[in-house]
Formats: structure tokens, sequence, C-alpha cells
């Protein structure tokens, strides 16, 4: 990481907005690679949620490919550079870190004497609608995910049902059946 006088924005652009509360929003999602379904992984929003905000509201940071030993770039399986953790780089560093740390505090509801003295309102109030919008992106989508799986189950009984309409019941020689399993006794049990 390069720090070049980092400070906040005053505010983000709406392109960086709709960026941020997007890639928020995808962090509690991850792909299976082996069954390409979609899982729900809230354990990653958090550090997604600190990585955005250094690439978004903050300015004078960047951040650099990683390199092996011999100084070259390390490469994705596509060629592409291996970035630097975003969120590696920021969590330790004493000069970054409680820039994030202030704007969580002021975002408290319970502190609105903090909420009133931050210094940069716009930028926390852009904040905390990205943190919003990402939220409500993940209800819609977590609804999603139930619907698939429960259209899955109804593909499901509705294939069952097909099948056992085209079972030809008069065919069926259940003496075979009780021969294996025993005669049925009559008799109920009382409850």
């Amino acid at each position: 990481m390069i720090k070049t006088n980092p400070v906040l924005k005053d505010s983000i652009n709406l392109v960086d907005k709709v960026k941020m509360t997007t890639e928020l929003a995808d962090s509690y999602f991850m792909r299976d690679e082996t069954t390409g379904e979609s899982k729900y992984t809230p354990y990653f929003a958090d550090v997604n949620t600190i990585a955005a905000f250094f690439l978004y509201c903050v300015d004078g940071l960047e951040f650099e490919p990683q390199r092996n030993e011999d100084g070259s770039f390390k490469e994705d399986e596509n060629g592409q550079p291996v970035m630097e953790s975003v969120y590696d780089a920021v969590i330790n560093d004493e000069e970054l870190f409680p820039l994030y740390k202030d704007i969580v505090e002021a975002a408290q509801e319970e502190d609105r004497a903090r909420y009133e003295a931050y210094s940069h309102k716009t930028l926390l109030t852009q904040f905390l609608s990205v943190l919003t919008d990402a939220a409500d992106m993940v209800e819609f989508r977590k609804q999603q995910l139930l619907h698939q799986k429960r259209d899955s189950v109804d593909e499901f009984f509705e294939a069952l049902t097909e099948a056992v309409k085209s079972v030809d019941f008069s065919k069926l020689d259940l003496s075979k059946l009780t021969e294996q399993m025993g005669s049925p006794t009559n008799e109920i049990e009382p409850v």
C-alpha cells in the first residue's frame, strides 16, 4: 500500500456509491464452484465493509499488486495481477484504521452527540445510506434464494407425481409384497 497524505473524502459520487453498495451486498453471497449454487456468507461482510470504506471513502491510498520473492507480480489463473488485501493493509495501520473506527462510532444511533459532532457529515450520511441499501439488497437476494429452493422442491414433487401417475397399478401383485413383509395386522393400538 502506498499512502500519500490519506484523508476522508467530503462525499462519494453516485457511481462509487452504487459500486460500494453492490460490492457490499455481493459480499454476503458466494457461488459454490462445484454446484453453481449461491451460498449465504455473512461472515465476509465486515471484512468487505472495511475494504470498501477505504477504497471509496478515503483519498490518498493506492493498493499494489502482490509480488513474488523475485520481485515479479503474482498473477491469478487468468494472468491478472493479484492485488494486496485492502483489509490486511489497513486493519492494523495506526493512521488509517481510526478513520474507519470514527465513522462507525459516529454512525451509532445511541450516540447522537458523536453523530452531530462528526466533521464529515455528508460522507457519514452517504456511508449509512450505502449500508442500508446493501442490507436491503441482501434481504432481497435471501428471499430469491429461498424461493429458488422452494421452486426446486416443487419441481421435484411435480416430477414425482407424474412418475406415480404413470405407474400401472393394475399389474401390481401385492401378494408378493406380503410374502416378503409378512401379513399386516388389522389391530389398531390404542393411543
